[in-house]
C-alpha cells in the first residue's frame, strides 16, 4: 500500500517502507498530490500547472518523465495514463486529505480530526509552478476549514456529553495546530477553567498573549482578555459551544481568481480569511469576533486584495 502525507508535513512511504528519494522530489509529490484530489486530468490541463515555462514538446517530455518515475518508485499500477487522461488508480494510494474528506462527508468527525496534523502540503513550495501554488493554497485553505468544523463538532459533542477532560484534549490538539488563532485559544483557556484547572488556564493565556506580541504585535481579543478576568474573579465561565456552521467552498472567489494570473502569497491570504468570514456569515453563523480581527489586522491586505478584483474585473 502507498500511503501519501500532506497534512503538517509530507511523506510518502510503500508497504510501510519511507520513499524519502521521492520525497525529495517535490514535482513529482506536487503531481501526485494534485491527481490524488483532483481525479483524473488532462495532458493539457497539467502541462500549464507544473511547467509553465517550457514549450509544450518539452513540457510533455518533462509529464512522461515525471510519471516514468512514479511508476518506477510506487509500482506500475499506482498512476496511469487512459487516453488523454492521466489518474491515480483507484484503491492503490492513501492519502491523508482524502480520508480528511470522506469523514467530514460521512459526519465521522473524530476519524476527520485523527488524520488532521497541520496545513495541507505545509512548507511546501514549487516557485515555478505558480498555477500549483495557487490550487495548493486554496485547497489548503478548504481543507483547514473543513477541519476547523470537525475540532468544533467534536468538543461541542463532548461537553453536551459532560465529558470535560475529553474535549480538553481535543481543544488542546487544535490550539497547538493554530497556536494565533483566537477562538482555538479562547476555547481551550475557558475549558481548562471549566474542567478546574484555572491556574492552567491563566498560564495559558499569558503564554499565547507573548506569542501574539512577539509574532504580530497585537493584544489578544477583548472577549479574550473578559474570559481571564472572570477566571482570575474566581468565576466560572459559561461554554455556550463552538460555532460549527458547514463548511462552505465559495466558488465566486476562486471564479475571479482563477480569471487572471494567480495572485500574490499576500493577496492570497487576504482573501482566503475574507471567504472564509464571509462564508460563516452567509451561513448566519454565530461567529467569533477572531474572524473580524483577522480582517483587521491585516486590513492593508485586504486594500490590496479588493484592488486586485478590481483589476481582474475590469
Amino acid at each position: 500500500m502507498i500511503k501519501l502525507v500532506t497534512l503538517g508535513g509530507v511523506a510518502i512511504s510503500r508497504n510501510g517502507v519511507p520513499l524519502g528519494e521521492l520525497t525529495a522530489l517535490k514535482q513529482k509529490v506536487a503531481l501526485l498530490a494534485y491527481l490524488s484530489l483532483e481525479g483524473p486530468t488532462s495532458r493539457d490541463r497539467l502541462l500549464p500547472l507544473f511547467w509553465p515555462d517550457r514549450a509544450e514538446e518539452r513540457a510533455r517530455h518533462a509529464l512522461s518523465q515525471a510519471l516514468y518515475v512514479l511508476k518506477r518508485e510506487l509500482g506500475e499500477h499506482c498512476v496511469r495514463l487512459v487516453g488523454d487522461q492521466v489518474e491515480v488508480v483507484g484503491d492503490a494510494l492513501e492519502m491523508d486529505a482524502q480520508r480528511l474528506q470522506r469523514a467530514a462527508a460521512l459526519e465521522r468527525w473524530d476519524d476527520a480530526i485523527a488524520v488532521y496534523h497541520g496545513l495541507f502540503l505545509e512548507e511546501f513550495h514549487l516557485p515555478a509552478a505558480p498555477q500549483f501554488e495557487h490550487w495548493q493554497t486554496r485547497t489548503r485553505a478548504r481543507l483547514a476549514r473543513l477541519a476547523r468544523h470537525a475540532f468544533a463538532e467534536v468538543v461541542n459533542h463532548r461537553v453536551a456529553a459532560g465529558n470535560l477532560e475529553g474535549a480538553l484534549k481535543v481543544a488542546s490538539r487544535r490550539a497547538a495546530l493554530e497556536p494565533l488563532e483566537d477562538e482555538a485559544q479562547h476555547t481551550l483557556i475557558a475549558l481548562l477553567a471549566l474542567a478546574g484547572h484555572r491556574a492552567a488556564a491563566l498560564e495559558h493565556f499569558d503564554s499565547y498573549r507573548q506569542q501574539l506580541a512577539r509574532e504580530l504585535e497585537v493584544e489578544p481579543l477583548e472577549e479574550t482578555q473578559q474570559l481571564v478576568e472572570q477566571i482570575r474573579a474566581g468565576e466560572v465561565p459559561e461554554f455556550h459551544g463552538l460555532a460549527s456552521a458547514s463548511p462552505t467552498d465559495v466558488d465566486e472567489i476562486e471564479e475571479a481568481t482563477e480569471v487572471a494570473e494567480p495572485p500574490s502569497a499576500a493577496v492570497e491570504a487576504s482573501l482566503e480569511a475574507a471567504a472564509a468570514w464571509a462564508a460563516d456569515e452567509d451561513a448566519g453563523e454565530s461567529t467569533h469576533p477572531s474572524r473580524l480581527s483577522r480582517l483587521l489586522r491585516a486590513a492593508p491586505l485586504y486594500i490590496v486584495g479588493a484592488a486586485y478584483f478590481v483589476m481582474v474585473w475590469l
